[in-house]
């Protein structure tokens, strides 16, 4: 690893290897990432241990490299903002759950990792206010790239009902409840690729599931605090097992969403 410069008082940046990289832009856009996620489980912003990011050429991944330190890799090079966010957004999801890092494949690992797919579909759905809102006119020019970009996230079921529910070029604020009629049922899904999922990483599956979960948390973001409650989910072998761990410790803001959500899953 090279030098590194704080991005935020958990986050550090190692530059080597990203190309050119706006950082004065790209900077606030990971803080808000921490802002979103934290915010909506109930942690000050930039309090979870400390994280440094480098550059890698595999696959984007979190892992722990001291007792109090994470290592983000990230996969993408120059200006390439919304991806640089996908990629942040899934493993700093990752990095918030901060539990079972090793990289293997078993249990509800599947869940985690479709979980962490929603975080980064719902903070590039954010990314366009922040970017509309922002101070640097570089990422207010970048807000139509942004929205542009929502149809091509894999883990959005994009179409007409739920595109009327997400930002726009002339609304880049817009984030309406999206209806009941658009929630899909994967029960069936689930139990027939019960096999694979818990023995084989497939991003395909990991978007499928993804797809799925989002509506849940885009109405209503509360059902992220359930992050704080996964632990280690390698060690899980039962989607009702979980559940009922996650029922037991919701609150009153999502635990009416909780168990809508998992009557589509169980």
């Amino acid at each position: 690893m090279g030098q590194t410069v704080p991005v935020s008082g958990n986050i550090q940046w190692d530059g080597a290897g990203f190309g050119e990289m706006n950082l004065p832009a790209v900077f606030p856009l990971f803080r808000q990432v921490d802002m979103y996620l934290s915010s909506r489980i109930g942690l000050p912003p930039f309090s979870s241990k400390s994280v440094i990011i480098i550059h890698g050429n595999g696959r984007p991944m979190c892992c722990q490299l001291e007792e109090h330190l994470h290592c983000i890799v990230l996969a993408t090079e120059n200006n390439d903002w919304c991806r640089l966010i996908f990629q942040f957004a899934h493993e700093y999801c990752h990095h918030l759950i901060d539990c079972g890092l090793s990289g293997i494949t078993a249990g509800l690992k599947w869940f985690e990792e479709s979980i962490c797919h929603v975080s980064s579909v719902a903070n590039i759905v954010n990314m366009a206010g922040v970017c509309a809102n922002a101070s640097n006119p570089c990422l207010r020019y970048f807000t139509p790239s942004v929205i542009s970009y929502l149809p091509k996230l894999k883990g959005l079921n994009y179409n007409e009902t739920i595109q009327g529910c997400l930002p726009d070029e002339e609304n880049p604020f817009r984030i309406i409840p999206i209806p009941k009629s658009e929630y899909v049922d994967i029960r069936q899904f689930l139990s027939d690729e019960n096999a694979l999922l818990s023995t084989t990483y497939s991003d395909g599956h990991y978007y499928f599931v993804c797809r799925a979960l989002y509506p849940h948390f885009h109405n209503n973001p509360n059902l992220w605090k359930i992050i704080r409650h996964l632990g280690d989910t390698t060690t899980w072998n039962s989607l009702p097992d979980l559940f009922e761990h996650l029922k037991a410790n919701a609150d009153s803001s999502y635990k009416d969403s909780l168990d809508i959500m998992f009557s589509y899953l169980i």
